[in-house]
């Protein structure tokens, strides 16, 4: 049996995958020997495909070279928790900061139903990544942006904050956008580790913003059998560099 996924680059793989996985099937039906365009003419090549279009969130990643992946930073296989129950549903996901864009198409390969919005203050990240990426030029501390996204009726479900790394930036984002994302979704705050070198003196912000929410969590346990106050902030989960809050 020839090695489909060895003979094609990952660019000419990346055609929608329940659009070719149909049309592999046809030309199984359809095809004799050596017919097929495609090169796939048993079951178990067709196989090797679905295999291929289902590869864990860190190889997408160092197929695309995003710092996200265990090459660097090593965020998803942490991620990979969260997105898998959602890979195949139709979901919004927006990154704030894009850089060369590696994340943004990482997005579009692991989730093949997703939209996917980058923002980025700087010019340079503007462009359509495909019919279902784009990025929009615009800063995340701004308030006049999210007015702009909500006009545009944008409902997130995973927010990614890989943009500016002072804590000023990530809680003003974060208190802006949360109406923003959807009820269960994930708002991630990547490098958080960078607050320590880009704030002398102020490195304790982030922290003490968190241990707030934390407590608004919790402190209905002051009282004898408190019930949970009616906050939208589900959990808040830590991992080293990384803050993830679910939604209620």
């Amino acid at each position: 049996m020839k090695d489909y996924i060895a003979g094609k680059t990952h660019e000419q793989l990346l055609i929608r995958q329940k659009e070719l996985e149909a049309y592999c099937a046809d030309q199984l039906l359809h095809t004799g020997p050596g017919e097929s365009p495609w090169g796939i003419e048993t079951q178990a090549e067709l196989d090797q495909l679905r295999a291929y279009f289902r590869q864990p969130l860190d190889a997408v990643g160092l197929l695309h070279g995003t710092d996200k992946a265990s090459s660097f930073h090593g965020y998803l296989e942490t991620y990979e928790q969260y997105f898998s129950p959602l890979r195949d549903r139709r979901l919004t996901l927006l990154e704030i900061g894009v850089a060369g864009g590696n994340s943004l198409r990482a997005w579009l390969d692991y989730f093949p139903q997703a939209e996917v919005l980058g923002l980025d203050h700087n010019p340079a990240c503007n462009g359509d990544f495909s019919e279902r990426g784009s990025v929009r030029i615009a800063d995340a501390t701004d308030p006049s942006t999210w007015v702009h996204l909500r006009g545009c009726a944008y409902q997130f479900d995973i927010v990614i904050d890989d943009g500016g790394h002072f804590s000023s930036q990530i809680i003003t984002a974060f208190v802006l956008g949360w109406p923003l994302l959807k009820s269960g979704g994930l708002w991630i705050i990547e490098d958080t580790h960078a607050t320590y070198a880009n704030e002398e003196g102020q490195k304790a912000r982030l922290w003490t913003w968190l241990t707030n929410q934390i407590h608004a969590l919790n402190e209905y346990g002051q009282g004898q059998c408190g019930r949970p106050t009616e906050g939208d902030v589900a959990f808040i989960h830590l991992y080293k560099s990384l803050i993830v809050i679910g939604k209620r």
